[in-house]
């Protein structure tokens, strides 16, 4: 159960940390009511794109949300070559990336459930987070 003190919608601002909801017509505006930054929670659903774009040893998987902000997913593949991993996230402008080796618990609201598709499209097998994967 939320703490009171914290929003049942869980919106969060990657950029200051604001956790914040919306209440309101339509998706949330895609900026933090805070500081103003556009490194916000996505607003609707997330559409991704059709091919993800190889980069290293991994891909890049891109997604616009109902505001047109864009998202991007890098995911490495593991010295196996068909083990990958979620290692970074940019929203909007915003870079999120796991701190100490742990990524924030509301991960998967941050993530399109397309994501694992387009990695498997690439013969990988995404398998973490566990937040997004599990």
């Amino acid at each position: 159960m939320p703490s009171p003190t914290e929003s049942p919608d869980g919106l969060r601002c990657y950029d200051c940390g604001h956790r914040y909801s919306y209440l309101g017509p339509g998706v949330h505006p895609g900026r933090c009511p805070d500081c103003g930054g556009r490194g916000v929670s996505p607003a609707g659903t997330l559409r991704v794109a059709e091919d993800p774009f190889p980069v290293g040893r991994g891909l890049r998987v891109d997604a616009i949300d109902a505001t047109g902000r864009t998202f991007g997913y890098w995911v490495a593949s593991l010295s196996d070559g068909i083990r990958a991993q979620l290692v970074r996230v940019r929203v909007a402008s915003t870079i999120v990336a796991p701190s100490h080796d742990a990524w924030p618990d509301d991960m998967a609201e941050l993530v399109p459930d397309a994501l694992a598709d387009r990695v498997r499209a690439a013969d990988m097998h995404l398998t973490a987070p566990a937040s997004v994967v599990g």
